[in-house]
């Protein structure tokens, strides 16, 4: 016994063969140029009215932002390091307390962005990052250069939201871009408290 097919909209073929009927000089499907270009089922249903490739965040949009996304995770990671360091070795609780702060903050940002990019690539990025320890001996120094930092990658995180044409992405960026001044402005209070005025 034969299986009948039953009849559907998003069917190409079937609806070509019933215009080729009704006007068969004519394509119901024309492809630009070339009027007979056989479609792909998925590249057919992207003609549709409303269809696109990637309709929502992180899509298509986003991918031209994967290797600025790799390259604030490696920041991120190193940040942390940084941090987790200093607060281990540092003998002032206040000054502990807010390194292991702002270590676990930049870890969330690791975090967000790896999701980010598996939500762009479908892949996963997680790279090992090795950073220096920073010199301790000169507190005061060490404050200006980590404030220095943060201020850099707040404005950096605020120029890639505004370059970027997905909206999701640039509400993350501006988020982490907040985050950082928040950092930068921390550090330059732990700093005021050790300036002798």
């Amino acid at each position: 016994m034969t299986e009948m097919k039953k009849p559907c909209a998003c069917d190409y073929e079937a609806c070509r063969e019933v215009w080729k009927r009704v006007a068969p000089g004519e394509d119901p499907y024309p492809m630009g140029d070339n009027a007979n270009t056989q479609m792909s089922a998925q590249d057919s249903e992207l003609t549709l009215p409303g269809a696109e490739a990637d309709p929502c965040c992180m899509g298509s949009e986003a991918s031209v932002s994967v290797e600025v996304l790799q390259g604030f995770l490696r920041e991120e990671l190193g940040d942390a390091q940084v941090y987790a360091y200093l607060a281990s070795c540092t003998p002032r609780r206040e000054l502990a307390r807010a390194f292991r702060a702002l270590s676990e903050d930049e870890k969330r940002h690791a975090r967000d962005l790896a999701a980010a990019i598996y939500l762009i690539t479908g892949k996963a990025y997680c790279p090992r990052v090795c950073v220096e320890q920073p010199d301790t001996c000169d507190l005061c120094a060490l404050l200006r250069s980590l404030y220095h930092a943060e201020a850099c990658a707040g404005y950096n995180y605020a120029r890639a939201g505004e370059e970027t044409l997905d909206l999701c992405l640039s509400k993350l960026f501006a988020t982490m871009s907040e985050d950082e001044y928040r950092h930068a402005e921390l550090l330059m209070k732990l700093l005021g408290r050790k300036m002798n005025v």
